[in-house]
């Protein structure tokens, strides 16, 4: 095997770099992310608040409301499971908490067996 040259070392080393960086640059077009998503979002002292501030009755009820919601997609498609989503969001936006709050809700409801309207 011949040795390469200080110059053409230097040129493949250039070239292995500019691949790299064209590789990275398409990797982060690719996964954009959209920062649509967070305009409503809240410092963390707000966030807090939302937790621990909150009564339980309150928590029952916006977990009785996303119940109703779920219930109500489900009865127009039951195989809409974006609705099942988007319920949690209007929730979210209807007591003025974040989505995660309502999916704390919504899974401590199940775990303690919370009320839920009835399905008609």
């Amino acid at each position: 095997m011949s040795k390469l040259s200080k110059s053409k070392k230097v040129i493949l080393i250039g070239i292995f770099c500019i691949i790299v960086l064209v590789i990275v640059i398409l990797n982060l077009n690719r996964g954009s992310i959209d920062w649509n998503q967070y305009k409503n979002a809240r410092p963390f002292s707000e966030i807090s608040k939302d937790q621990v501030g909150m009564t339980d009755e309150t928590r029952k009820q916006i977990f009785w409301d996303l119940v109703e919601l779920q219930d109500k997609f489900t009865k127009i498609d039951p195989y809409d499971t974006q609705s099942q989503e988007d319920a949690y969001e209007m929730i979210a936006l209807k007591y003025d908490v974040l989505e995660s709050v309502v999916r704390d809700i919504a899974i401590r409801g199940i775990r303690e067996n919370w009320p839920k309207p009835t399905l008609k």
